[in-house]
């Protein structure tokens, strides 16, 4: 008996080191470039109170990558695109919450 709960307890110590490492360590040290010659590309990270979103700057490369957008009427070769702009959560909350005043409960719970 004693034998066990000294494994689960080892097993929890060690899973918890590892999650403090993952955690502490940054991860460009951790890192490499795979291309370290090639072009940096800044990608936003936008956030209010509710919503957090994901700006991804329009190339080539993301007009290839995210073509099939264009058959949900999504237009990436708009003029004045810069990017590429996206969240989780369900359609009806993202657009109908823009503030903690608008929660309501059916959007809420469809997210």
């Amino acid at each position: 008996m004693w034998r066990w709960l000294c494994r689960i307890g080892i097993a929890i110590v060690a899973v918890a080191a590892l999650l403090a490492l993952g955690t502490l360590v940054p991860r460009p040290l951790l890192a490499f470039d795979a291309d370290p010659g090639g072009a940096r590309r800044r990608i936003l990270l936008l956030s209010n109170p509710i919503h957090t979103d994901i700006a991804v700057p329009i190339t080539e490369e993301t007009r290839h990558r995210f073509g099939f957008l264009g058959a949900d009427g999504l237009l990436l070769d708009a003029e004045g695109a810069r990017y590429l702009v996206f969240g989780r959560g369900g359609r009806a909350f993202y657009l109908e919450t823009p503030t903690w005043a608008d929660l309501k409960a059916l959007p809420l719970l469809r997210g």
